[in-house]
């Protein structure tokens, strides 16, 4: 029987084909924790008007979300997130019973801080999973972003009152006031077949990314790169291909 139960929670709809990379890369994680004695599922949506508890074999139970969103009406956004929240809390705490809590961080609000200090209260462990620190910079500059930043900024600053540990590939030791487990990204390499190149096939120097597009991903430093590189009038062509969908603004 394995020692502990491990909830991911993330907010992404596992259903929408542009956060295909993101629900992979979860479930990856998810494979390793049930690698190292721990029962592991996540907690994400399956659509917008559902939640769905699973691990990597099977379904667990399904959540339906009865409130829906008027761009006109806060308290409907209100209600909502009320809603998503209730369910959170009765997974952690009731139906999956977790001893350890991940979140996968977007930004804090009144319901987050809350759900945290209730977990403490359960002794549940608490994880923050943080893809992008500093991400100040990175929010679109819009009001709604700009009034989001605001309750984060707020908000933030309670964090480390009742979060154990931050994950995040940033170099920063402490984040939010609360220590960093720091780890780079990575691949599940047991899901990829290695290509052995061909003698003779060395030549050119070729750089690929595979992702969803999006603008904090970096891709004008590599362009800026290759920029200063041909200044130098060089012997050896270099190539970049970018492959994926997303923004075309961005």
């Amino acid at each position: 029987m394995n020692e502990n139960r491990l909830l991911y929670v993330s907010l992404i709809d596992k259903s929408d084909p542009r956060l295909l990379g993101v629900i992979k890369k979860v479930e990856s994680i998810l494979r390793v924790f049930n690698k190292c004695d721990c029962e592991a599922a996540i907690l994400c949506f399956n659509t917008k008007e559902e939640m769905e508890l699973y691990n990597n074999e099977k379904v667990l139970k399904s959540f339906r979300i009865t409130h829906t969103v008027s761009r006109k009406s806060l308290l409907s956004r209100y209600k909502r997130k009320k809603e998503i929240f209730d369910i959170i809390y009765n997974v952690a705490t009731k139906v999956y019973r977790s001893d350890i809590v991940i979140f996968r961080y977007i930004m804090t609000d009144h319901f987050f801080v809350r759900i945290l200090d209730e977990f403490n209260h359960f002794g549940i462990c608490t994880i923050l999973d943080i893809p992008t620190y500093p991400y100040d910079k990175e929010l679109k500059k819009n009001l709604y972003w700009h009034a989001k930043s605001y309750v984060d900024r707020f908000y933030r600053r309670r964090l480390r009152k009742n979060v154990n540990f931050v994950y995040s590939p940033s170099d920063e030791s402490y984040i939010f006031g609360i220590q960093n487990i720091r780890a780079t990204n990575g691949i599940d390499c047991s899901s990829i077949k290695i290509q052995r190149p061909r003698e003779g096939e060395f030549g050119d120097l070729h750089f690929v990314s595979v992702a969803n597009v999006s603008f904090w991903h970096g891709y004008d430093r590599i362009i800026r790169g290759m920029c200063e590189y041909y200044k130098s009038n060089p012997s050896k062509p270099v190539y970049y291909h970018c492959v994926g969908e997303g923004d075309r603004t961005a």
